[in-house]
C-alpha cells in the first residue's frame, strides 16, 4: 500500500505501506529533506535516497534508528544544524552534550551567559550621567525597573539585580554595545556593586567613575564632617566619631578610643591600610590599627573597598566594585586625556581645632572579562587608595586618581603627617606620622590599593606604552592585579 504523508513543509510524500492505496496526512516533527521519504530496508519497496541532512551519514538530522534531529560540529569551528545550514562559531564548536557554539560565561554566580544576549538590548552611547544601583535608573536616559529583581528592558537597556551572596547584590545593566565617549563621565549612586554587560563591545574613552558619590552628586560626600564618607558602588562607608567605618578591611579610630589626638588608620584591601600616628607625642595614645587585607585574586566574590577610620572627622569611603563583560572586546582609552575606569578610594576629611583627619578609604575592585582587552593611549584602569586627611584643617586627603600616582595627603605643619594612598607598585597604604609635640595630633593613615582582574582568551596581557594599570601587574607578592583565562564553553 502506498500512503501520502505530509512533511513539516506541507509537501505530500508517498510512502510504501504494503497492500492497498490509502491517502492520509500526518505531521511529522522530525528533520527531513525535500525528496521523497524512502521506506526502511526489508519493506519490499524500492529504496530511495531521501537526500536530507543525516541521510548521507554526516550525523546531522535523524539518527539511524529514527531518533530526533540533532546538530553536529562539522569541524572545530563550524556548527551544522538539522536543515544543513552551517554557522561559523566565534570561538569554537562544542560537541559535548548538545552540539553548540561556545559562548562567554561570566565568573561567579551573579551574572550569567544570558545577560550577554538580552533580547531588545540596543547600541548605546552615553553622555555624562549617573547609574542608580538599586533601581536600574539612568539619569536622563532610563526609567527604574518596576521589579529590580527581574530583567526588564527599557529604552534599549536591560537591568536586573543579581546576588553576589545572601547579603550583597550587584546591579546588572545590559546592552548590545556600550560607548562612553571622550568627555563623558559615568558615576554611580546607591550601595550595590555594578556590572556593565554588552553582547559585542564596550568602549570607554571617557571615564567610568566608581568612586564614592553622595546622592547630591558630591564626590566622596565630604560634608558635613559628621556624615560618613560616601563609598563607591559595593564599597564600605568611611567612619566618624559616631559610627565605625564599614567593610572587611575598615580603618579604625585611635586606640584607645578616648585618645582623639591619635590618628585613625587607613582601610585595607589588597594590602594593609596605613597605621594611624600616635597623638600628643605619647606612645600610649597610639593611632588606629591598620585596616586588614582581604579578597582573592579572582575577585570572586566581588568586593569593593572599605572605609577609612574616623575620629571627629569622617574617613574616606571605599572604592566601588565593577564587573565589565563584553562578548567581543573591551576598549579602554584613546582620547587626548586619561580615560577608563577609576575605582579609587576616597580621601579622609581634614581635621579641625587640632584634631586628626580621617583615614583614607581603600581602592575597590575592577573585573574585566572579554575575549580581547584593547588598551589605547591614555587608557587607565585604576583601583588606588585614598589618602589620609590632614590635621587641624590642613586639607582633605586626595581620592584615588585615574593614574598611577599616589593620592596626596592633606598637608600638615606642626602635626603628625598623614599617609598617602597606595598606587602603582605598592598595595600598602601610607602610615600616619607621630605628633611632634604633646599637644598635637598624629597623622591619619592612607588607604590600601584595591584589586584588578582581567580574564581574556589568552590568559596573558602586556600593558601597551601610553596606557596604565594601577596597582601594577608586576607586583609579585600577593599581587593585587592579575590576569586569568576567560571561561568560554
Amino acid at each position: 500500500m502506498l500512503g501520502m504523508v505530509s512533511s513539516l513543509r506541507g509537501r505530500a510524500r508517498w510512502v510504501w505501506l504494503g497492500g492497498a492505496v490509502a491517502l492520509g496526512v500526518l505531521a511529522i516533527a522530525a528533520c527531513v529533506g525535500d525528496e521523497p521519504v524512502s521506506p526502511g530496508p526489508g519493506s519490499g519497496a524500492p529504496q530511495v535516497d531521501g537526500g536530507g541532512p543525516g541521510a548521507d551519514g554526516d550525523g546531522a538530522g535523524p539518527d539511524g534508528d529514527g531518533g530526533a534531529c540533532a546538530a553536529i560540529c562539522a569541524d572545530p569551528s563550524t556548527l551544522k544544524s538539522c536543515d544543513g545550514t552551517t554557522e561559523t562559531c566565534k570561538f569554537a564548536c562544542v560537541s559535548e552534550g548538545t552540539a553548540r557554539c561556545a559562548i562567554v560565561h561570566p565568573s561567579g554566580d551573579a551574572l550569567t551567559a544570558a545577560d550577554l544576549t538580552t533580547p531588545g538590548a540596543l547600541d548605546v552611547t552615553l553622555a555624562s550621567t549617573a547609574f542608580v544601583t538599586d533601581t536600574g535608573a539612568i539619569e536622563g536616559l532610563r526609567a527604574p525597573n518596576a521589579d529590580p529583581l527581574k530583567m526588564e528592558v527599557k529604552d534599549g537597556i536591560g537591568f536586573r539585580l543579581g546576588a553576589i551572596d545572601p547579603t550583597r547584590k550587584i546591579a546588572i545593566w545590559t546592552f548590545r554595545s556600550l560607548t562612553v565617549p571622550v568627555g563623558a563621565t559615568v558615576r554611580f549612586s546607591s550601595t550595590n556593586a555594578a556590572a556593565l554587560v554588552a553582547t559585542t563591545t564596550i568602549e570607554i574613552a571617557g571615564v567610568v567613575d566608581a568612586r564614592g558619590y553622595a546622592m547630591t552628586g558630591e564626590l566622596c560626600g565630604r560634608s558635613p564632617a559628621s556624615v560618613p564618607g560616601a563609598p563607591g558602588p559595593g564599597g564600605g562607608a568611611g567612619g566618624t566619631s559616631a559610627a565605625p567605618a564599614s567593610g572587611p578591611g575598615a580603618g579604625l579610630p585611635a586606640n584607645p578610643s578616648a585618645a582623639l589626638n591619635g590618628g585613625p588608620s587607613g582601610a585595607g584591601h589588597a594590602g594593609r591600610g596605613g597605621q594611624g600616628g600616635p597623638g600628643n607625642n605619647v606612645s600610649a595614645q597610639r593611632g588606629g590599627d591598620a585596616g586588614a587585607p582581604y579578597g582573592v585574586a579572582t575577585l570572586i566574590p566581588l568586593l569593593g573597598g572599605s572605609g577609612g577610620g574616623g575620629n571627629g572627622h569622617s574617613g574616606g569611603g571605599g572604592g566601588g566594585a565593577l564587573h565589565v563583560v563584553a562578548g567581543d572586546r573591551v576598549i579602554i582609552g584613546g582620547g587626548g586625556a586619561p580615560g577608563g575606569i577609576n575605582a579609587g578610594g576616597c580621601g579622609g576629611l581634614s581635621g579641625s581645632m587640632g584634631g586628626a583627619g580621617g583615614g583614607g578609604g581603600s581602592g575597590g575592585a575592577i573585573l574585566i572579562e572579554t575575549p580581547t582587552l584593547e588598551m589605547r593611549a591614555n587608557g587607565v584602569l585604576a583601583a588606588n587608595g585614598g589618602a589620609g586627611g590632614g590635621a587641624a584643617s590642613a586639607g582633605d586627603g586626595q581620592p584615588g586618581q585615574l593614574s598611577d600616582a599616589l593620592a596626596t595627603p592633606g598637608t600638615t605643619t606642626g602635626y603628625g603627617f598623614s599617609g598617602s594612598g597606595a598606587a602603582r607598585a605598592t598595595a600598602l597604604g601610607g602610615g600616619g606620622g607621630t605628633a611632634p609635640s604633646t599637644t598635637t595630633s598624629g597623622g591619619a593613615g592612607g588607604g590600601a590599593a584595591g584589586r584588578i582582574r582581567i580574564n581574556n582568551r589568552s590568559g596573558s596581557y602586556t600593558v601597551p606604552s601610553g596606557a596604565k594599570i594601577s596597582p601594577e601587574l608586576t607586583i609579585v607578592n600577593d599581587p593585587p592585579s592579575t590576569i586569568g583565562t576567560l571561561d568560554v564553553r
